[in-house]
């Protein structure tokens, strides 16, 4: 039954209809940008539980996007210096970079990199080694006392006598074997191995252990670092100019004193595993510049197969140490680059554990699906790919770019450079998600927004200016993510994207493992302010056209805009060139205040626990369902909302066009439809809702160019509250 009520208040005040486009959105990231002053590692308390922004002043002047998006930066105590401890430079937080900064030389490691020969290493499942108590972090180093401090930060540290890392200092002509059977050699005067507390120095050309007074190591667990001196009577800093360094990690054998062996086969609990190469002991190699591969271990890899080191290295300039200089290298072979492809770190909010998580189940389940993440610790990567051009005025825009099931984050969409370099350039940001096959639900989400909140500390980045795509699973991230907060995106790209979070669901009727809540489907019409380009294959059987028409026939029969593309081919190649992709991703801005506004309320997507809270849209806030298995569906509801305040028209679709044309070597077919410009009409103070299980929603009456006197026009399936923000002013329908 449809309940209408139509009310105008007892008053006729009027206020000036002022055009509010900022409220509530010119803070979109700009508060983000203003938390980089405050960064610093260790600069805020850490926060598990989070809260939605607040209403300011009465009027629901909430920002777009989840809460998580504007929470302040965590505690991470892997990246601080402890007080009162001789370190006192900030973290590079860039990876495969190395930098002089104050007096101390850095070297930044990429994280989950730990992998060894062959890239096929796994670690014994004792939950002491985390499955990644290799993982260097960062290596530091500097003068002290005329010899040298050196600290070691590792990813998981929970039992420090473990794990081990083999420091090679100085160089010779040839390399020399590392001692304790580590597998590997390098060229060094001295090898400097640290395991827990103890220290051995090692003559590199004889082998022999050398007794070192002076030399000791001490092992902070809270910050997982290990720091190691090693006296002048090894290196003496006042005299020495240029240090060749090297490093290694890997696990130590406490029963023979020697490192831990990895065998062929599965690993067992305290014996690591080798799932096809074998080769050195060593997990992690530090100094890897101009690294690849998908966890940029691939150079790694090959050197631990064969033992041959030499490679990684840095020649450590101690004369810069010495007079405190501070030199970035930017852009340097071995530097913090300043453009171009950068892979990141930063400090989540959640660390479910240590290292690396349980491997999931392989199978799907109903989203929000319980799982332990992969990628379980605080710190997380992501790529980004920063454009050749400085930013403007305005501040970079902000391209998502997702991958796919199975994949990483150097392994989104392979278009970044376009993406980047368009129009006036944007960043394109693709976050790990946590987990291989997450589908962007819980932490896989949040992570989204956690990276994006990062890349907003360090870059200036225009709030109106952001576009989301990805690929396969990615596809689904963009369908997803664009439904749960349009008023984020001006624009969306799901290539061959599920539309579902699973592969292989034919479509409706059939029943999806993932739950009608994470249907693509249901959602669809939020999409009304934001055009579409989705790129399918017609033999797709992962992400099967069957599905993918459906919702397209939903974007046809609501009038929407899109470009749908059905490409010849299977679940394979990204279909859209690069350069296709940038061009329909443009320059379009978010519009933050439509004249209509539709949005589906989905509950189940709203997970309070990764601060992915969405109560509100555009001008529209406090959403609320009325019946959490109303009519719609599970936990859905919708609510349509057109303000006559703007004096424009609903924009009539146009006529769809067929389309068809190759993206390089692929033919596709499709269909276009695009909106004719809005027909001017004569502003009147009157607001049109249609709300189906929806028991609650705000009206925010300056952003849609309304006055509290407002004459509300409701249709409802049910009772409802209609709240007109700083107007004092209820509307309810019995």
């Amino acid at each position: 039954m449809h309940r209408s009520n139509s009310t105008k208040a007892p008053f006729p005040s009027r206020r000036g209809r002022r055009l509010i486009l900022g409220l509530a959105w010119g803070g979109l990231l700009g508060s983000v940008v203003a938390f980089s002053a405050a960064a610093s590692a260790g600069a805020a308390t850490r926060h598990r539980a989070l809260r939605a922004p607040r209403l300011a002043a009465g009027i629901a002047s909430v920002r777009p996007g989840p809460a998580i998006l504007y929470a302040p930066p965590p505690r991470a105590p892997q990246l601080e210096n402890a007080p009162g401890s001789p370190w006192h430079a900030r973290p590079i937080l860039v990876s495969g970079a190395s930098a002089y900064r104050i007096g101390e030389f850095l070297y930044q490691d990429y994280l989950f990199d730990d992998r060894g020969a062959g890239s096929t290493y796994t670690y014994p499942t004792d939950p002491r080694y985390a499955g990644d108590a290799a993982d260097l972090v960062e290596f530091r180093l500097k003068p002290y006392h005329s010899g040298l401090l050196i600290r070691l930060t590792y990813n998981a540290m929970i039992d420090p006598s473990l794990v081990a890392s083999t420091i090679a200092l100085g160089d010779s002509t040839v390399a020399y074997s590392l001692p304790f059977a580590a597998g590997a050699k390098e060229p060094a005067q001295f090898f400097v191995t640290v395991h827990g507390t103890t220290v051995v120095v090692t003559d590199a050309a004889t082998g022999q252990q050398l007794g070192v007074p002076g030399a000791a190591a001490s092992v902070d667990l809270t910050r997982r670092q290990v720091q190691v001196f090693v006296p002048s009577s090894v290196v003496n800093t006042d005299t020495t100019s240029v240090l060749r360094v090297a490093s290694a990690s890997g696990l130590w054998d406490t029963a023979n004193n020697q490192y831990l062996q990895p065998v062929p086969g599965a690993a067992t609990a305290t014996q690591p595993g080798a799932n096809g190469t074998t080769g050195s002991a060593l997990f992690n190699v530090a100094f890897r510049f101009g690294e690849t591969g998908a966890w940029r271990d691939a150079n790694q890899a090959a050197a631990l197969t064969t033992g041959d080191l030499s490679q990684f290295y840095a020649n450590v300039d101690v004369a810069k140490l010495r007079a405190g200089v501070t030199d970035n290298m930017f852009d340097q072979a071995d530097g913090v680059p300043t453009h171009g492809y950068e892979d990141r770190i930063y400090a989540s909010h959640f660390e479910d554990a240590q290292g690396r998580g349980p491997q999931p189940p392989t199978t799907y389940c109903h989203e929000p699906c319980p799982r332990v993440p992969d990628y379980a610790s605080q710190l997380q990567p992501y790529a980004l790919y920063v454009p050749d051009q400085p930013a403007p005025a305005s501040g970079y825009g902000m391209t998502l770019n997702l991958h796919y099931c199975g994949g990483n984050y150097n392994q989104g969409p392979p278009d970044d450079q376009a993406l980047a370099d368009r129009a006036t350039g944007s960043v394109v940001l693709t976050p790990e998600g946590r987990i291989p096959c997450g589908w962007y639900w819980s932490e896989g989400g949040a992570d989204v927004f956690e990276a994006w909140a990062d890349v907003a500390r360090h870059f200036k980045l225009d709030p109106t200016y952001n576009a989301i795509s990805g690929w396969s699973m990615g596809g689904y991230g963009t369908y997803k993510l664009l439904a749960q907060y349009p008023d984020l995106f001006a624009r969306a790209l799901p290539d061959i994207g599920c539309v579902s979070a699973e592969t292989g669901w034919p479509g409706e009727p059939f029943p999806s493992i993932s739950g009608p809540d994470a249907e693509i489907l249901n959602l669809v019409p939020s999409y009304r302010n934001v055009p579409i380009l989705s790129a399918n294959a017609n033999a797709d059987t992962l992400c099967v056209t069957s599905s993918q028409l459906e919702v397209f026939a939903r974007l046809y029969s609501l009038g929407y805009r899109y470009d749908w593309r059905e490409y010849t081919g299977g679940h394979g190649p990204y279909y859209p060139t690069a350069q296709e992709s940038a061009d329909f991703l443009g320059d379009a801005k978010v519009n933050p205040n439509p004249p209509r506004v539709t949005w589906v309320l989905d509950q189940a997507m709203n997970e309070p626990t990764w601060g992915l809270t969405s109560h509100h849209v555009y001008w529209l806030a406090g959403v609320q369902l009325r019946d959490p298995t109303g009519p719609e569906g599970p936990e859905l509801g919708t609510v349509d909302a057109f303000s006559h305040g703007f004096g424009v028209a609903n924009p009539r679709p146009n006529p769809p066009q067929t389309t068809h044309g190759t993206s390089g070597q692929y033919v596709y077919t499709g269909q276009v439809r695009t909106w004719q410009s809005p027909r001017g009409v004569p502003p009147t103070d009157e607001l049109d809702l249609s709300l189906a299980n929806i028991g609650a929603v705000t009206v925010n009456v300056r952003r849609a160019q309304l006055d509290c006197g407002v004459r509300v026009h409701v249709r409802s399936d049910g009772p409802a509250v209609i709240r007109l923000a700083g107007c004092g002013r209820t509307v309810s329908v019995p």
